[in-house]
């Protein structure tokens, strides 16, 4: 092992396992998508070898007990990741006993960019309202009773909440500004993704890199769910109540420009995160 491989490891037990033991251990609620996507990063940290495999036997064992609460991966996580869990459940070492890349153009490509796409993953994880507008868009009771009063989001709100988001509740301004928070996420992601594939070696497979990488957090954006989907396409309408009285007070401005440059660059980041993110699960589907 080596000590930059430690120090990784230690950084990323203190930023995202540690987090979910303690709150594990103090019996409040276990999140089964954040405990089973910070062990995905787990597997393919080590895969790439950016995370030592004897030192992830020992995280392993670390947070066996909190895996076992959340239930079945396959109930929040599609595949491959979930069956890569259940084997290594099933194994006494499972990372020193499981695959690792070979030197070539594919750890090349990946192990420069783990770190970055690791640092991407903590900040959406790490949002409480992009957290909030993702569980708003998956519960359509909620999201039903939020729309009765759209028409009292204002911009200024929005703007408070952006800026503390400590102490919100759920009202149509804080889910307004979870949405803005949710598509600077994509838009980092988008980002990040072009610049891979432009930085992809031949013979290297950046679809199988999406695949992996871009699946872990894909299921904290919903858009793979019908109905989810919808209603983060309908999200521009609060964005109108609580946003265009604000640019309309600005001169020589109109909605209707804002709205269609708005409206492209909605088209693409969507595009973008089912390319990314879905391409796996939506070709499935």
């Amino acid at each position: 092992m080596s000590r930059l491989q430690s120090l990784r490891l230690a950084q990323f037990w203190d930023i995202r396992l540690c987090p979910l033991v303690s709150a594990f251990e103090k019996k409040r609620t276990t999140s089964g998508g954040d405990a089973f996507e910070a062990v995905g990063w787990l597997i393919e940290g080590v895969f790439c070898g950016f995370f030592d495999p004897r030192e992830a036997d020992v995280v392993w064992i670390r947070i066996a007990s909190l895996l076992e609460a959340c239930g079945s991966p396959s109930a929040v996580v599609g595949e491959p990741l979930s069956g890569n869990i259940v084997r290594l459940f099933k194994s006494s070492e499972p990372f020193r006993q499981a695959n690792q890349m070979t030197d070539g153009p594919q750890k090349q490509f990946e192990l420069p960019l783990f770190q970055h796409a690791l640092l991407l993953s903590d900040r959406l994880a790490h949002d409480s309202l992009a957290g909030l507008c993702s569980s708003v868009l998956r519960e359509g009771e909620r999201w039903e009773s939020l729309m009765a009063d759209w028409h009292l989001a204002e911009g200024k709100e929005v703007a408070n909440s952006l800026a503390d988001a400590k102490h919100i509740g759920v009202t149509p301004s804080s889910l307004a500004a979870g949405y803005v928070r949710l598509l600077g996420h994509m838009e980092a992601s988008r980002s990040f993704f072009q610049y891979a594939k432009f930085h992809s070696p031949p013979k290297s497979d950046f679809e199988s890199y999406c695949q992996r990488i871009g699946g872990l957090n894909a299921w904290r954006i919903p858009l793979n769910d019908w109905a989810a989907s919808e209603r983060f396409k309908g999200l521009p309408n609060l964005l109108e109540f609580a946003l265009r009285p604000e640019i309309e007070q600005m001169p020589q401005t109109e909605w209707s420009d804002f709205e269609k440059l708005f409206s492209r660059q909605l088209s693409t980041l969507i595009e973008a995160w089912e390319t990314h993110h879905l391409s796996q699960a939506l070709a499935v589907a």
